[in-house]
């Protein structure tokens, strides 16, 4: 793997983890799932050296209710799509979806511009259509943006809206509540 969450000799050591792995657990920067699926991927690029997996990189995993997103390196969906079942199955793992990480930053929670806020927000409201974005300043000084989406009268968002927020905070270390318009 070019790229993984852990360092490789953690995901490699069957359950033991160096202090600065420990240290981004502790944090909640690395999950234990992140762990179980390098040592899986590890695992399947050693026994299918032509698989591409050396190529590939994975960056994180986000748990939702009946989902798991992994966010790997833009256009490599196509290396990880044979080893969904393989995973899924080790992991007792309902169903797996890709994110492709756009930016060549190894820092997934670095701030992004607004564009580029509206653009991550764009691309999961689909079918329904983001009209506005707008900047909260709250009195606590932080900031975070409530995202107005229209959806047709009978067409639903891909996730629920708890969901799509936690993914975009994922993704974006940026609060964004989402609000629903319904439209004929």
């Amino acid at each position: 793997m070019k790229q993984l969450p852990t360092c490789i000799t953690c995901a490699k050591s069957d359950g033991m983890i160096c202090e600065h792995c420990e240290e981004r657990l502790e944090t909640g920067e690395l999950t234990n799932l992140d762990i179980d699926i390098s040592e899986i991927l590890l695992e399947i690029e050693e026994a299918n050296p032509d698989s591409k997996l050396s190529e590939a990189s994975f960056f994180k995993s986000i748990e939702l209710d009946r989902m798991t997103i992994l966010v790997i390196g833009k256009g490599e969906t196509d290396i990880f799509k044979p080893w969904i079942k393989k995973l899924a199955k080790e992991l007792q793992l309902n169903r797996i979806e890709f994110i492709e990480k756009s930016k060549d930053s190894s820092d997934l929670k670095a701030r992004i511009s607004e564009k580029e806020l509206k653009n991550v927000v764009n691309d999961f409201v689909k079918p329904g259509k983001l009209v506005g974005i707008n900047k909260l300043f709250l009195p606590t000084g932080d900031d975070e943006y409530k995202a107005r989406v229209q959806i047709k009268q009978g067409e639903r968002l891909p996730l629920s809206k708890e969901n799509l927020e936690k993914i975009i905070k994922e993704l974006t270390n940026t609060i964004v509540r989402i609000e629903t318009q319904v439209v004929q």
